[in-house]
């Protein structure tokens, strides 16, 4: 998937931010991304580990792709005229541009693997379906995707849902927002989860940790979910596809009130 993506592809950048922070060590010599490399290691230990795993990456990967940089740069100046490991930059980029995207893998046999979420076409049709029933339905929606709202013109409300963690260790209160769903206040629902097929939060894999017993209780008292238009064909009995909007990046349910 998409995350196991950008963590192989930020591998060898990483090896350029570690050998660029030890050189900084060994030559006192503190620049500015000498400064920049600690504080993107610490931002990322101590950022609550909750939600999509890309997101505490972001400072880290920045100061990893300038230390990458900065290092074949100077290389160049090293490496005498006519050695081949002046092609490095190229090479550079050019595995840069393209690892992303399409790269081989191993899981029981090699195989090509759209590690960059390429929509296929019957993504972009759900896709296209959940935007259009979205656009007609009034404020406020509250969607665990945030892009949708955007993508549909709704105003973006804060994803609480994130909060669970804080919730679990008593510095945050969730009562008021389970007290809009109990008055069903939102118009819909946009989750990752149909907790009416799902009942055992451990089988919810990567979002189970962002829903409580009481807020999935909640959902599931006062919001029901809306199966789609037109279910996909020929996909068995998937309920994903009969529910859901299945796509590379997960699966998202529309819920109405009861």
């Amino acid at each position: 998937n998409a995350h196991n993506g950008l963590f192989l592809t930020m591998l060898l950048p990483t090896l350029f931010l570690i050998y660029t922070l030890v050189r900084v060590i060994s030559t006192g010599k503190w620049d500015l991304l000498g400064y920049c490399i600690p504080f993107s290691i610490l931002t990322f230990f101590l950022v609550g580990k909750l939600g999509s795993a890309v997101n505490y990456l972001f400072e880290i990967a920045l100061v990893s792709a300038w230390a990458t940089g900065v290092v074949i740069a100077e290389a160049q100046y090293h490496i005498p005229k006519g050695n081949p490991l002046r092609l490095m930059p190229a090479l550079f980029l050019g595995v840069g541009i393209c690892f992303p995207l399409h790269v081989p893998h191993f899981y029981n046999q090699w195989s090509i693997n759209d590690w960059a979420g390429t929509p296929i076409s019957s993504s972009r049709v759900m896709t296209d379906e959940l935007a259009y029933r979205l656009k007609e339905i009034e404020e406020p929606v509250l969607s665990q995707d945030a892009g949708l709202s955007l993508m549909t013109g709704h105003k973006l409300v804060w994803q609480p849902f994130i909060m669970t963690q804080l919730h679990q260790q008593k510095r945050w209160n969730q009562e008021p927002l389970l007290e809009m769903i109990r008055n069903k206040e939102f118009k819909a629902l946009v989750l990752p989860i149909n907790f009416e097929l799902d009942t055992n939060l451990s089988e919810f894999g990567l979002w189970w940790t962002q829903f409580d017993e009481e807020m999935v209780e909640t959902i599931r008292t006062h919001y029901r979910v809306a199966p789609r238009i037109n279910p996909a064909a020929n996909r068995g009995q998937d309920p994903r596809w009969v529910w859901g909007y299945h796509s590379p990046f997960g699966t998202n349910y529309l819920y109405f009130p009861k």
